[in-house]
């Protein structure tokens, strides 16, 4: 007993030794009782592991629409950051990145330095972006109004059909572009010019600096009082037609137009829908019970590529939105059978290539529910609204 004393004055008095005792108890403790198994009930688990099932992934929220400008930077273009896009101010971003290899369309090929001694516009965009559609439209009355305007598109595909000269070729003649296009299949001039959606719009000076930026489809006006500050910049005393100001042919969208919903597995947020079945590469889905807003749902058999989503037996969809018109990117051959909320129902057919097929309109941008039965061989791209 008096050899314990001891050893028990000799441990109090050393406080290392008594830290080594309390980690060994510690340890003994946790062994015993399962105590990283029971900490670890107390993490969240990984959501990404939990929510997504082992076919193909079945989003429930829009896709965020980036604000900004992609991290892809490089001395070139580290300036772009300058310009905050969407302000009414002009900046000086650096001068405007050289455009990348590829065919053109309307021309030989076009250079940033070739463009100097004009105000320039390049111009992001991608036939299947019902956004670009509506802003082309600007594009054609300003070239058309000021003389002194260069205008260049870089056409960068969202899907892979686009990457044909013939498709890309047939969607300049659908919008009546007269400016040169550059196909920019790899997306190298995206890239370079650090493009985060479509469309995107840079503006450049005379000198070649880029002055601002805008994304989207809903600064048109801004983007024309900018142009025409750098026309009359440096003292130029040519006199400016009227601005072209807001369009008056109806295809401006309403504040609050959903943004494109794709049904493709890889290529954004798609759809709300339950899966009950599995039959080879196909998957048997169960409408949503409640559609919400901007968000699309599928039922009966599909095929769901990382692209598209192919309709098989019994093939439906329905969307929820907030918009006077709906569009659904399809091709194939076959019919679309659509119904309103209200019960009127009338069949769309479908022959080609991919494009847009109209299937709602209204004179305001009330709240509508659409389903949609597809029948024959389709493909189905996306749903995008106007």
């Amino acid at each position: 007993m008096t050899q314990l004393r001891v050893f028990l004055r000799r441990v109090s008095a050393d406080r290392r030794v008594l830290l080594g005792i309390a980690v060994v108890v510690l340890l003994v403790v946790a062994a015993v009782g399962d105590l990283p198994t029971r900490l670890g009930h107390l993490v969240p688990e990984d959501p990404v592991a939990t929510t997504t099932p082992a076919v193909a992934p079945v989003r429930t929220g829009p896709t965020p629409v980036p604000t900004g400008l992609t991290s892809t930077v490089t001395r070139a273009n580290t300036r772009l950051t300058a310009c905050t896009p969407g302000i009414e101010r002009l900046s000086r971003c650096g001068r405007a990145p050289t455009l990348g290899p590829g065919p053109w369309i309307g021309s030989s090929g076009v250079s940033i330095g070739s463009l100097e001694g004009r105000v320039a516009i390049v111009f992001v965009f991608s036939g299947s972006c019902v956004e670009c559609r509506r802003e082309s439209r600007y594009l054609r009355a300003w070239q058309a109004a000021y003389d002194d305007l260069a205008i260049v598109g870089v056409h960068a595909p969202q899907f892979s059909f686009e990457t044909d000269d013939t498709e890309v070729e047939q969607t300049v003649a659908d919008l009546s572009l007269d400016f040169p296009v550059l196909m920019d299949d790899a997306r190298a001039t995206m890239d370079r010019y650090r493009a985060a959606v479509r469309p995107t719009t840079y503006l450049i000076d005379r000198f070649g600096t880029v002055r601002a930026i805008t994304i989207g489809d809903h600064g048109s006006q801004r983007l024309e009082r900018q142009v025409r500050k750098l026309l009359t910049e440096g003292g130029s005393t040519s006199a400016l037609p009227r601005p072209v100001g807001s369009l008056d042919d109806g295809g401006d969208a309403t504040r609050g137009t959903p943004p494109q919903i794709k049904l493709g597995s890889t290529v954004g947020s798609h759809y709300d829908a339950e899966v009950d079945g599995i039959i080879g590469r196909e998957q048997l889905y169960r409408l949503a019970k409640r559609p919400r807003p901007g968000i699309a749902s599928i039922g009966g058999r599909w095929r769901v590529d990382p692209e598209s989503a192919v309709p098989k037996a019994r093939a439906v969809g329905r969307v929820t939105f907030g918009a006077r018109r709906a569009y659904v990117l399809v091709g194939g051959r076959g019919w679309l059978e659509v119904s309103t909320s209200e019960g009127v129902s009338r069949r769309i057919p479908v022959r080609g290539r991919p494009d847009f097929v109209q299937v709602y309109a209204a004179p305001k941008a009330d709240r509508e529910t659409l389903t949609i039965r597809f029948r024959g061989q389709l493909e189905v791209f996306s749903y995008a609204f106007g």
